[in-house]
């Protein structure tokens, strides 16, 4: 539902990733995902402190305004205000097809 909403945005605005956020579940088990702090946060009851500059490994999302997370600085577990915190991007090493000899191409 959430991929329908945002290409029937991008037709009026072009700015749309800017101001999209998708409340699709993230894929927590493929690979680990990670946000940094870009506020700091004191914590309240079942919720974790972070500096600015901290790591925190996103163990799932409330759907509340809160996630579930790691601090990897502190090591402990708890809830943060997902506006503090961005996505970390991870860039990945992929094959290219000029790398394939013609043995692979005619096995499979």
């Amino acid at each position: 539902m959430c991929r329908l909403a945002y290409e029937l945005k991008v037709i009026h605005d072009v700015d749309t990733p800017r101001l999209f956020r998708s409340l699709d579940d993230i894929y927590y088990y493929f690979a680990p995902r990670n946000q940094v702090a870009v506020r700091e946060h004191n914590a309240g009851n079942g919720e974790i402190d972070m500096k600015i500059g901290d790591i925190i490994g996103i163990r799932g999302n409330h759907w509340d305004g809160y996630s579930l997370g790691l601090n990897r600085r502190t090591n402990k577990v708890g809830l943060y205000p997902s506006y503090k915190a961005r996505d970390i991007v991870m860039k990945q090493n992929i094959s290219f097809y000029h790398r394939v000899t013609k043995q692979d191409k005619s096995s499979g």
